[in-house]
Formats: C-alpha cells, sequence, structure tokens
C-alpha cells in the first residue's frame, strides 16, 4: 500500500541522522527500520512489566551446570560432526 507523509525539517534532519548511522539507503528503509524497532521496544516492555509476576520452579544452579558441560549424546554428535567436517569419517 502506497502512503504519502509529510516531513517537517526536523524529521528530514532525524531522517538523515539515522541514515548515516544505520547505514540505510532510503527514506522506506529508514521507516521501515523505525517502525520495527519501535514495535520491538514495547515488545520488550510488555515482557520487562512481567517481571516477579510468573512463577518459575526449578534449580538455576543445575541448570547452569547443564548448559556448562553438554549431554553425552549432544556430545556424542558434536564429535561426530566435527569428524564429518574434518574428514575423518
Amino acid at each position: 500500500m502506497r502512503t504519502n507523509v509529510v516531513l517537517d525539517d526536523e524529521l528530514i534532519e532525524l531522517i538523515e541522522r539515522a541514515r548515516q548511522l544505520a547505514g540505510l539507503k532510503t527514506k522506506r528503509e529508514i521507516i521501515h527500520e523505525a517502525l520495527r524497532t519501535l514495535i520491538r521496544l514495547y515488545e520488550q516492555a510488555e515482557i520487562r512489566n512481567l517481571r516477579g509476576k510468573l512463577k518459575w520452579e526449578g534449580d538455576l544452579h543445575e541448570q547452569r551446570l547443564s548448559l556448562r558441560s553438554p549431554s553425552p549424546s549432544l556430545r556424542a554428535i558434536l564429535l561426530q560432526s566435527l569428524e564429518h567436517l574434518l574428514g575423518l569419517t
């Protein structure tokens, strides 16, 4: 859908600054990126508003330990993939 937008001088300056900072080439790209960023910021705010409102059950220490050392099956998959990449299989 095509839409025409009237931009005042201040917005033109902001668009030019955004173009330089983001490396975008067209006003269309800048507006698309600005809208995506605005939506992302509001979605993040919604998630932050949930802080302290959700109940979590689990052992954080155990979960962190499991992230440090991969399971034996994952270790085997990683080893197989590495051997394949190196042409050892």
